[in-house]
Parts: C-alpha cells; structure tokens; sequence
C-alpha cells in the first residue's frame, strides 16, 4: 500500500522480520511483521494497520507492543 511503509521508515521503525503462512483455511493467508523502534509513540503503527485493513480483501488487522529487552 502507498505510504504505509516511508511512514513507518519516517518514525524509526526497523522492519524485523516478515512471515506469510496459511490461515485457517486454504483460502486464506496471515501475515506477520516483526517491528521494532524507539519510544512509545505507536500512532504510525496504528496507521499502517488501519489503512492495510481498509483493503477490502483484508478479513482482519491487529497489532500489539511486546516489550522486550534484547
């Protein structure tokens, strides 16, 4: 999607990691992205979110913090 991606980049987010598996049927696929970045200030990732769930082929979006020290 335009301007998810230079709008995560612009904030300081690193993109870990990127997974697509089968969902829970053969229809279906879940994509999974490792994020990391300094702060606390998440509203470039609840953006990303919101404008990937607005595809109407996405079924769902979510996102969550996970603190971890590495």
């Amino acid at each position: 999607m335009p301007g998810v991606t230079p709008k995560i980049v612009q904030t300081r987010y690193t993109l870990r990691s990127l997974d697509v598996c089968t969902g829970k049927n053969s229809q279906t696929r879940t994509l999974r992205a490792g994020v990391t970045g300094r702060g606390t200030d998440t509203t470039a990732l609840e953006l990303a979110v919101q404008r990937i769930s607005l595809d109407p082929k996405v079924t769902s979006g979510r996102w969550w913090a996970i603190d971890s020290e590495i």
